[in-house]
């Protein structure tokens, strides 16, 4: 993720920074463990004068507008005041969020899956059985 981050619209792996933007959007976040971790993008860092996007954040934080610089200059103001215009939250945390809202849903199913398995290799024991069985009655 630090590496997502770090490199950001800096090489030409548009995927991943479409990955990264998806996934911003999608679980309502912004960096890896906060809004701040895009201080080690070079496009994004308080001390650049290389883009007008200095101490902000990409336009994928952003919690309504959808405007490309929506982010610009976020990271100057207070994280109260950030939090108004962009997901100050990591993504980090926000997919461990989801991971532990559903992880009795996953272990049911996963159980009944055993279960059913189980149940399957119980029955194909049975039918060999038989036919081992009726086999000798025939011959």
């Amino acid at each position: 993720m630090k590496d997502a981050v770090t490199n950001y619209d800096r090489d030409l792996d548009i995927a991943r920074d479409e990955a990264l933007d998806y996934l911003q959007r999608e679980f309502s976040c912004c960096g890896g463990s906060s809004y701040s971790d895009w201080e080690s993008n070079r496009y994004f860092n308080c001390n650049s004068f290389v883009s007008p996007s200095c101490c902000g954040v990409p336009s994928s934080c952003c919690i309504k507008s959808r405007d490309e610089h929506c982010g610009d200059g976020v990271r100057s103001r207070s994280e109260e005041s950030a939090a108004v215009v962009i997901y100050t939250q990591g993504c980090i945390v926000s997919v461990m969020r989801v991971f532990k809202d559903n992880v009795t849903v996953v272990a049911a199913i996963s159980f009944s899956i055993c279960l059913i398995e189980i149940i399957c290799l119980i029955l194909a024991n049975v039918i060999s059985r038989h036919i081992v069985l009726h086999r000798k009655l025939i011959s």
